[in-house]
């Protein structure tokens, strides 16, 4: 469950996409109308493939928020405006199959490594859609921290001067390096479309406008900037960048380099490389099915 879309894959035991869609999210605020959505979705594409719950080894949820992971509680969704939603509950109502819950960034941080890296020891996952969340692995495992949420650094402050932040501070990295920066930016250009989508404005600034293109580097910098204080702070071996920001790699990648060329700390700059996900807009939804298959299949 994204901010404004809802991705269903269904997986077989090969890890290998069966059937897949993606909808948008029509009641954004209300969750019992969303999850609804969720079903019946669901229920669809498993009738189109003439699967029963019974053959079904369990249900993955990525959610963006902090979540209670032993309770299986959604706890804040600020993006979505969710508090204290029993996610696992209400699938587990619904399906009575065993149910997975994680933050969106780690599940994401899961796929890529089992799947794509899978000797890395030391990494960190920067998912970058309307918000920024990170999963992290020290020494092959995943680190959630006392409260299971270890990762927000979308919410590190990189200009106290900066936009308010939904969480209350002011210069959030989130403000200032998401997708939601770069089309409210857009947003405040004189004569902007404001019906434009996101993936319109995208386009625009691939097909060579000006403006857009300067706002696709001004949020490669301020990307590169958050980097510095992960390398500074974490001296991770890869650093991946994933998310719906992938789109747009190629236009802020140099940004990126630049600033932290220019500001990271040069003995662990040396030592960490930078990737953009291979498994683009799917890595949560590998990551949940690695979670699910460890979770109902011991020693796969």
């Amino acid at each position: 469950i994204e901010v404004n879309q809802i991705k269903i894959v269904i997986f077989d035991l090969e890890i290998k996409v069966i059937t897949k869609s993606i909808i948008p999210i029509i009641y954004k605020d209300d969750y019992k109308k969303t999850l609804e959505q969720v079903f019946f979705e669901m229920d669809k594409m498993r009738e189109e493939k003439n699967l029963k719950s019974n053959n079904l080894l369990g249900i993955g949820v990525a959610v963006p928020g902090l979540i209670d992971k032993v309770k299986g509680v959604l706890e804040f969704a600020p993006n979505l405006g969710w508090k204290n939603v029993h996610i696992s509950k209400i699938f587990k109502d619904k399906y009575g199959l065993p149910i997975v819950l994680n933050n969106e960034a780690k599940a994401a941080a899961i796929g890529e490594r089992e799947y794509i890296y899978p000797d890395i020891s030391n990494m960190v996952f920067v998912s970058i859609n309307e918000g920024i969340g990170c999963g992290i692995f020290f020494n092959s495992e995943l680190y959630r921290g006392a409260s299971g949420n270890a990762g927000e650094f979308g919410h590190i402050i990189i200009d106290a001067n900066g936009p308010l932040c939904h969480c209350g501070n002011k210069g959030c990295w989130e403000a200032l390096a998401s997708e939601n920066f770069i089309v409210n930016s857009y947003l405040k250009l004189p004569n902007s479309n404001k019906e434009l989508t996101k993936k319109e404005i995208y386009q625009l600034g691939k097909n060579g406008d000006k403006k857009i293109m300067e706002i696709f580097k001004e949020a490669g910098k301020n990307i590169g900037i958050g980097l510095v204080n992960i390398v500074n702070g974490l001296s991770p071996e890869l650093l991946v960048i994933g998310g719906g920001i992938v789109e747009i790699k190629d236009y802020i990648y140099e940004e990126i380099i630049k600033k932290l060329e220019e500001s990271a700390l040069s003995i662990s700059y040396k030592k960490v490389e930078i990737k953009f996900s291979e498994l683009g807009s799917l890595a949560a939804v590998y990551g949940l099915a690695d979670l699910i298959i460890k979770k109902r299949i011991k020693f796969i």
